[in-house]
């Protein structure tokens, strides 16, 4: 079965199979420091674009959460435009529903914990690869984590509303 098979798989049921996406990990448990030149220049790897040295700091920090969760980054890339982040990266578990979500809580805690050290980004925009082909997509928004933080969205109801955005695509 893939991802999610939408004629026997909801979205929700999803969530009540593999359980919820554990607090922890949505809290991005593994907590990374920014860098202490915060205000230095850095040179963007892709556009040659400078940006200050508090983006590159999250952006390097995420990056080494994400390396140290063992997430097969393909490309991260920062949109100032829209204020966002794009991820691709590679799954193993694009069959395995389980294993699945709980990377989602990982890549997501591991994006609630940069907006907890003042990322101002909106949103998280990620692509499930498998075999170098794009298979899924989700996202999380950081209203939903204010939410999250000021008791107005229950553990069960952030899980729900990330896992609610994953949108298998067309084979």
């Amino acid at each position: 079965m893939r991802l999610i098979d939408r004629e026997t798989d909801t979205r929700r049921s999803l969530l009540r199979t593999c359980g919820l996406l554990s607090v922890a990990a949505l809290a991005g448990c593994s907590s990374q420091d920014t860098d202490d030149n915060a205000h230095e220049l850095e040179e963007d790897r892709e556009t040659g674009n400078t940006r200050s040295g508090e983006t590159a700091g999250h952006v390097e920090a995420y990056e080494s959460y994400l390396a140290a969760e063992e997430i097969a980054v393909i490309d991260l890339q920062v949109d100032d435009s829209e204020n966002k982040i794009a991820l691709d990266y590679e799954s193993d578990h694009v069959d395995d529903q389980f294993a699945l979500a709980d990377e989602i809580g990982v890549i997501s805690g591991g994006f609630m914990n940069r907006l907890e050290e003042n990322w101002e980004k909106q949103r998280l925009d990620a692509t499930v690869y498998e075999d170098s082909t794009d298979v899924a997509t989700w996202h999380m928004k950081r209203e939903w984590f204010t939410e999250f933080q000021d008791g107005e969205l229950s553990p069960d109801d952030l899980s729900l509303k990330i896992l609610d955005t994953v949108d298998v695509l067309d084979e």
